[in-house]
C-alpha cells in the first residue's frame, strides 16, 4: 500500500436529504478511500484560519505559512491515524454545509477533488418534511424555518436554493476539480455512477462496489441519514415523491429561482405540466425509466410484481365500479374523471380507468394520453391498495398528497387549495363532493365489513 496522500482529499459538496450518506457509504467501501460520518473538518479548518486572522497573524485571503502548517497538522493528525487504521490512502469528507468553504479549502489543498451531489428540489422538500415531521429541526433547516414562518415547504425550498446555488457556483468556477452526481442517476444505475466518480477522482475501478457497500460490518456511528442503518440495497423508491408537495406553497418569485437552477442542472422544471402529470414526472433525462436488471440497482418490488399488483387493483376497481355505478346519483359537476394507479419505483408502469358516472361506464385508457377527463385522482399502487382495504382514510391520503386530486383545467391540486392561506371555498366544496362520489363508487363506506373474509386484495 502506498503512503497516505493527505494533500489529495475528496470533498462532497451537498445539501441535506440529497443522498450524501449513500454516497459516503460507496466511497468508504472503496479500498483506497476513507469517508467517515460528518466530521465538519472543512468548517473547523476555516475556523482555525479565522482565529489566526482574529489575532492579527494575517489579513486577506492568503494564509501565512504558520497558519497553513497548523491547519494541515490538525488534518494530518486526524486523518493520518484514521487512514492508517483503515489501511487506506485518501481521506474524504461529506459534511453538510461545506460549499461556502470549498473555495478556501482548494487554496489549502490544490490537489483536492470535489463531488457535487444534486437532487431535484421537490424530492428534497418531501424528504425534509418526512425527516422532520415535528418541525424543521436538524440538517441545517432551522435558520430557514424562522424566516418563512409556518410555511415549511417554502422554508425547505429556500434551503435547497441556497445550497444548490453555492455548489453550482463552485462547480462552474472549478469544473476541472469537480465531478457532478445526480442522486436520481446514482440510485437508478449505481454501478455506472460510482464508476464515473472513481474515474474522475483518479481512483481505481471497483466493479460490484454498490452491492458490497451494505455487506460489511456497520459503519462508524455519526451524523447522517437515519435510514441508512436499515437499508440493505440501493433502490429508487423515493424518486418522484416530491410530486406530492403542494406547489402552490412555493411563492412565485421563489419558484422562478428553483426552475432556473433545475433547468441548469438538467432537471424537469416545476410547471403546469408538473402539476397536471398523473404519474410522477421523469425528473432527469436518462435517470428514470431506463433501469435494467443488470445495472447494479435494485427495484423495490420488481417489474413483474408491479404488473401483478396493477392487474389485481384493476380487477378490484372494475368490480366495485360495476357494482356501484348503477346505485349512485352523481352530484352536479361530477363530469368525467380518471382513477390512476402507478408503481412508485417503476414510473412507466401505470394504469388509468376513465369513469363516466352519467353514462354508468368505466373503461381503461392510456394514462395522460387522452385529456378528456374533467378531474382525476392518482396515486401509487401501494396507497390505493391500502385505501381499498380500508386500512387508511382516502380523504387523509388526498390531503397529505399520497393521493392527488387534480383538475387539469385549472392545474390546482386539492392539496394546494387546502394549504392556501386564502382557499377557494367553492373549489374545496366541489372537490369534496367529487371525492365523496369516488368513495361511494369504491364502496369504502362500510365496505370492509361487507367483504370481511374475502381474499380480494393482496396484502402489502
Amino acid at each position: 500500500m502506498r503512503e497516505p496522500a493527505l494533500d489529495e482529499p475528496v470533498i462532497v459538496l451537498t445539501g441535506a436529504r440529497s443522498g450524501s450518506t449513500l454516497l459516503r457509504q460507496i466511497l468508504d467501501t472503496h479500498p483506497d478511500l476513507a469517508c467517515p460520518p460528518e466530521t465538519n473538518i472543512v468548517k473547523t479548518c476555516a475556523q482555525i484560519a479565522g482565529a489566526f486572522g482574529a489575532t492579527g497573524e494575517y489579513a486577506g485571503d492568503d494564509l501565512p505559512a504558520p497558519a497553513r502548517e497548523a491547519i494541515q497538522d490538525v488534518v494530518a493528525r486526524l486523518f493520518g491515524d484514521y487512514l492508517s487504521k483503515r489501511g487506506k490512502v485518501r481521506w474524504c469528507d461529506k459534511s453538510l454545509g461545506t460549499a461556502p468553504f470549498a473555495e478556501w479549502l482548494l487554496k489549502l489543498y490544490p490537489k483536492a477533488r470535489f463531488v457535487c451531489l444534486y437532487r431535484h428540489c421537490m424530492d428534497v422538500v418531501h424528504s425534509g418534511l418526512e425527516a422532520s415531521p415535528w418541525g424543521l429541526v436538524g440538517y441545517g433547516f432551522e435558520q430557514f424555518a424562522g424566516v418563512r414562518g409556518t410555511n415549511s415547504v417554502s422554508a425547505l425550498t429556500a434551503y435547497w436554493v441556497e445550497h444548490t446555488r453555492r455548489i453550482r457556483e463552485f462547480e462552474r468556477a472549478h469544473a476541472d476539480r469537480c465531478v457532478r452526481v445526480h442522486y436520481e442517476r446514482l440510485v437508478a444505475d449505481p454501478e455506472t455512477a460510482a464508476a464515473e466518480v472513481f474515474a474522475a477522482l483518479g481512483a481505481r475501478p471497483e466493479p460490484g462496489i454498490t452491492a458490497r457497500c451494505f455487506g460489511g460490518p456497520p459503519s462508524a456511528l455519526g451524523p447522517g441519514d437515519h435510514k441508512i442503518r436499515s437499508t440493505g440495497r440501493i433502490t429508487a423508491d423515493s424518486v418522484g415523491r416530491g410530486v406530492r408537495i403542494p406547489v402552490g406553497l412555493i411563492p412565485a418569485a421563489q419558484l422562478i429561482m428553483v426552475n432556473h437552477l433545475l433547468t441548469e442542472l438538467g432537471y424537469t422544471p416545476v410547471d403546469d405540466a408538473w402539476r397536471d402529470s398523473p404519474c410522477p414526472p421523469v425528473l432527469l433525462a436518462g435517470a428514470d425509466g431506463d433501469r435494467t436488471a443488470g445495472n447494479g440497482g435494485s427495484r423495490s418490488l420488481g417489474g413483474e410484481v408491479a404488473r401483478t399488483l396493477l392487474e389485481k387493483i384493476g380487477d378490484v376497481f372494475y368490480a366495485r365500479m360495476a357494482a356501484g355505478l348503477p346505485r349512485i346519483a352523481p352530484p352536479d359537476g361530477a363530469g368525467t374523471f380518471d382513477l390512476v394507479a402507478y408503481h412508485a419505483d417503476e414510473h412507466r408502469l401505470a394504469r388509468c380507468w376513465r369513469v363516466r358516472p352519467a353514462a354508468r361506464t368505466v373503461t381503461e385508457v392510456e394514462p395522460g394520453a387522452d385529456p378528456g377527463a374533467d378531474w382525476l385522482v392518482t396515486g401509487d399502487v401501494e396507497t390505493w391498495l391500502s385505501v381499498l382495504a380500508d386500512r387508511v382514510n382516502m380523504s387523509s391520503c388526498v390531503r397529505s398528497g399520497a393521493l392527488r386530486y387534480i383538475t387539469p383545467r385549472d392545474g390546482r391540486a386539492l392539496a394546494d387549495a387546502a394549504a392556501s392561506a386564502d382557499p377557494d371555498i367553492a373549489e374545496l366544496a366541489r372537490s369534496e363532493h367529487r371525492l365523496a362520489l369516488v368513495r361511494r363508487l369504491l364502496g369504502l363506506a362500510g365496505y370492509a365489513e361487507e367483504v370481511a373474509g374475502r381474499d380480494e386484495l393482496p396484502l402489502v
